[in-house]
C-alpha cells in the first residue's frame, strides 16, 4: 500500500511539472501514509481486526479492510458461519429496521430511499457474501458499509449490529 501512494504521488509530481507546475509551487508537497490496525474482538480462536490505510495530499483517501479469522484452522469465517442459514434475510431484516429507527429518532438524517431526506439514491436492499463485517467486543457481527454506499458521504461510515442468534 505505501509503495503505491508513493507511486501515485511521484505520478501526480511529475503530472503537475508537465503541465506548467513550478518547484515553487510545488514546495516541497508531502503525502501522509497511514496503515493502521484495530483488534475488535479476539477471543481464542477467533481474531477479528479492522485495517485502516489512509493518504493524503490533495485529498484524503481513506480504506478499511476487516478480516475476520478462524485462527485453529486458518480460514475466514463467513457470516453464515456466525448467523447461521438465514444469515442474508436476518441482517437485512436487521439493517433496514435500523435505518428505520435512525431515521424516526433524526429527522435530518439521511439514507438513500428511506424517508424525505432521501437523496434519490437506491436504497439499501440486501448484503452478500462481500459484505464488510467485524465482530465487536460483545461477539455480535456489525456489519458495515462504507461512506456514499447507502448514504450520503457527510453521514460516514455506516454500522449496523447483528446480535447472535
Amino acid at each position: 500500500y505505501t509503495a503505491s501512494a508513493k507511486e501515485e504521488f511521484e505520478e501526480y509530481k511529475k503530472a503537475s511539472f508537465a503541465t506548467g507546475g513550478t518547484e515553487s509551487e510545488w514546495d516541497n508537497r508531502q503525502m501522509d501514509i497511514i496503515v493502521d490496525y484495530e483488534i475488535k474482538y479476539q477471543k481464542a480462536p477467533i481474531l477479528s481486526l479492522e485495517l485502516i490505510t489512509a493518504k493524503g495530499w490533495v485529498a484524503a483517501s481513506e480504506e478499511r479492510h476487516y478480516y475476520n479469522l478462524d485462527l485453529d484452522s486458518g480460514m475466514e469465517i463467513k457470516l453464515s458461519d456466525l448467523l447461521g442459514e438465514d444469515w442474508i434475510a436476518l441482517c437485512n431484516k436487521e439493517i433496514d429496521k435500523q435505518i428505520s429507527e435512525r431515521i424516526a429518532s433524526d429527522p435530518g438524517l439521511s439514507f438513500y430511499g428511506y424517508g424525505d431526506n432521501d437523496l434519490t439514491g437506491e436504497k439499501f436492499s440486501t448484503i452478500d457474501e462481500t459484505t464488510d463485517y467485524y465482530i465487536n467486543a460483545d461477539g455480535n457481527v456489525v456489519i458495515v458499509f462504507p461512506e456514499y454506499s447507502i448514504a450520503p458521504g457527510y453521514m460516514g461510515i455506516q454500522e449496523f449490529v447483528i446480535e447472535l442468534p
